[in-house]
């Protein structure tokens, strides 16, 4: 489980996800001495489709700028460690609150959603209310079903 929400009050949102030194250097330690498939767990997205709709990108044919608020600054550099280490089979986030999937590298990279889906308001850019149901297998393979709650947006 990693703490990714990292203050920074030049950032419009008060906040930029990426890991702090420290939290880096404790996962870099804890993924090398362990031996079996990992699931990493971080609130803001370290990998995410999603973030693209989010974010205030310019019009086509120009630049399109993620906030460092809704993915990880340092993604790069994470997924080249899980990469690396072999063993990180899945990461689970949320923010986001739209089921999202993606596979890069041997690391499927899921959100599902958001059991308040839009804040409790309908709203188009949100998922309905859902959650992730996450099946673990020691071999290392999952399986990850989004399922509704069955609550309607108010």
């Amino acid at each position: 489980m990693l703490s990714s929400v990292e203050p920074d009050p030049n950032d419009e949102c008060g906040y930029t996800a990426r890991l702090n030194p420290e939290q880096l250097a404790w996962l870099e330690a804890d993924l090398a001495k362990n031996t079996l498939p990992t699931v990493v767990v971080s609130h803001i997205p370290i990998v995410s489709v999603t973030a693209m709709m989010r974010g205030k990108g310019n019009a086509r044919g120009e630049k399109s700028e993620i906030d460092g608020g809704l993915l990880h600054l340092d993604s790069n550099a994470v997924h080249a460690l899980f990469r690396t280490n072999g063993r990180v089979k899945l990461v689970l986030s949320g923010h986001m609150h739209l089921v999202d999937r993606c596979e890069a590298d041997g690391v499927t990279y899921a959100c599902s959603g958001a059991i308040s889906g839009g804040w409790w308001k309908a709203s188009k850019t949100y998922c309905d209310p859902c959650y992730g149901l996450v099946d673990l297998m020691s071999d290392g393979s999952f399986t990850l079903a989004v399922k509704p709650t069955g609550w309607t947006n108010a």
